[in-house]
């Protein structure tokens, strides 16, 4: 039988815009959550809040990076969405990687375009 492990993972993070004007959509806030962590995979939920700070609503691009301590990307998982006019709202996703490389993630970045 196999050990569920579930565990919060505090961890420091940046954001980057990319393709977008200035301040329209503004990343928050952002959190990673290990879900279940196996001999072989680790299971990891993210959650990213958005607000959009014009009256069009938008179409966004968001890549959620796991890095390592040296700032290379050991994983990362993706979301295209819609956010309203004036909107702030919570977007989530989960991904699955290898348990030795989520070991080596020290913190999270998060890239946004507006398409």
């Amino acid at each position: 039988m196999k050990k569920l492990i579930l565990t919060t993972v505090l961890v420091f993070y940046s954001v980057i815009f990319l393709n977008a004007g200035e301040h329209d959509v503004q990343i928050w806030d952002q959190e990673i959550k290990w879900i279940e962590v196996g001999d072989y995979y680790a299971r990891y939920s993210w959650k990213v809040k958005l607000r959009n700070n014009t009256n069009i609503a938008k179409k966004i691009y968001i890549k959620f990076e796991l890095l390592d301590k040296n700032d290379f990307i050991v994983d990362w998982s993706n979301d295209n969405v819609n956010l309203g006019a004036f909107e702030s709202k919570w977007f989530s996703g989960t991904s699955m990687m290898k348990t030795r490389l989520a070991k080596q993630v020290k913190k999270t970045n998060v890239k946004i375009t507006i398409r």
